[in-house]
């Protein structure tokens, strides 16, 4: 709570400077028609809207609750990062930082920088604490005695710290030294991510073992159950908003014609264009039966999860790339969502491969609807890795 409250006290002195240089800037402009125009006239013509929504989204931020979620700061702070960036970048801006006699540019970056490293101070914390639990459920799966049990709590032990480079430890105390130096954070940041996944994925084959349960109220297998818990708990509230602007940033546009821009949303475009002809297939239709309708129904429930752009996994595609900072990672929550129900929508096709298949040789042979589907939905599986995303969690 005493970070949060440093971080409002920052954000309150940045938003009155923000709101000072406005109010200068409006005045200079309206004093323009009597005297030669000033630098902070030039600004007030060159980038009102740009300082009207600086001043917005500073607000935002300086009114935060004190028991406010980290991920939730970060992403009105990122707000804030954007439009003090867009304000700054305006040579009329520069102008008036350069000039004689105006203190309330200069007040509003040196006011930023406070703020930033304010931020930066949460972020740092934050991580060396995700270090540190690493560190402690490495210690304690080490300390699990039980035989059946040892191997897989070895693993654990050493993905979440190996000595070398390699453990999740490793891996955020490189974050730590990249947010110090401000270059290369969002490089270690997916570093994190993954390493953290593979921390997860051994958990839960120590968890699914067959005789965890028979010992699970040990202390020392309990001990490795709080210890990896309370590093969940760290990592979600480090990590959400970088998680789902990775994921943002893979949603591509629906008929892309550059390579670069044939991500998920063309895919899911793709699967939705796949199942839909599965549905209508003749193979499917000609001499109905039972079964033949619920092929048919299997495969347009795929497409309804799929859905167009204004309904299911698409819609909520689309919802994420135009989401403003401090929806991004609700609306990534939502992405999973409806890929988790196209999934299920694709395993109910998958599991009728056989049906589809014999029901499609017919008198022309329209098997090849069938893979097309398949090969749709790997593409999109597949594009980006779901993995490093599946675990965003709503603060």
């Amino acid at each position: 709570m005493l970070i949060v409250f440093r971080i409002k006290k920052k954000a309150n002195l940045f938003h009155s400077a923000v709101d000072q240089l406005k109010q200068a800037a409006d005045a200079a402009a309206q004093g323009a028609n009597t005297s030669p125009q000033t630098p902070l006239g030039a600004l007030h013509n060159a980038a009102e809207s740009a300082m009207s929504t600086l001043v917005s989204e500073a607000e935002a931020l300086k009114i935060i609750d004190l028991g406010t979620g980290d991920a939730q700061i970060v992403t009105k702070y990122l707000a804030v990062v954007e439009a003090y960036g867009k304000l700054s970048a305006k040579p009329a801006f520069t102008a008036a930082l350069e000039a004689k006699n105006v203190t309330e540019v200069k007040d509003v970056t040196t006011k930023f920088e406070a703020l930033q490293n304010s931020i930066v101070n949460v972020l740092r914390l934050r991580v060396r604490e995700l270090s540190e639990k690493s560190e402690v459920l490495k210690n304690e799966a080490g300390k699990i005695d039980v035989p059946e049990l040892a191997e897989k709590a070895g693993l654990l032990a050493t993905a979440a710290s190996q000595g070398s480079d390699q453990g999740l430890k490793e891996k955020a105390t490189k974050l730590v030294e990249a947010i110090n130096s401000g270059t290369g954070v969002e490089t270690k940041a997916g570093d994190v991510i993954e390493k953290f996944e593979d921390v997860r994925t051994k958990y839960q084959a120590l968890t699914s073992h067959g005789n965890y349960a028979t010992h699970k109220d040990k202390p020392a297998v309990k001990a490795v159950d709080d210890a990896y818990n309370n590093l969940r708990e760290v990592y979600d509230k480090i990590l959400n908003v970088t998680k789902a602007t990775q994921l943002q940033g893979q949603v591509g546009e629906k008929d892309a014609t550059s390579v670069t821009d044939q991500k998920i949303l063309q895919k899911a475009n793709d699967l939705y264009t796949n199942a839909n002809t599965l549905a209508s297939a003749p193979g499917l239709t000609a001499q109905d039966t039972e079964l033949k309708k619920q092929l048919r129904e299997l495969a347009t429930n795929l497409a309804n999860a799929v859905g167009d752009s204004g309904a299911g996994l698409q819609k909520a595609l689309n919802d994420l790339k135009n989401a403003k900072e401090n929806e991004i990672v609700e609306k990534a929550q939502d992405v999973i969502t409806k890929y988790n129900a196209v999934k299920d929508a694709y395993d109910a096709v998958k599991a009728k491969e056989e049906e589809y298949t014999k029901a499609l040789k017919g008198t022309t042979d329209e098997t090849h609807k069938y893979t097309d589907v398949t090969s749709a939905f790997q593409a999109l599986q597949f594009c980006p890795p779901w993995k490093l995303y599946k675990y965003i969690k709503l603060p």
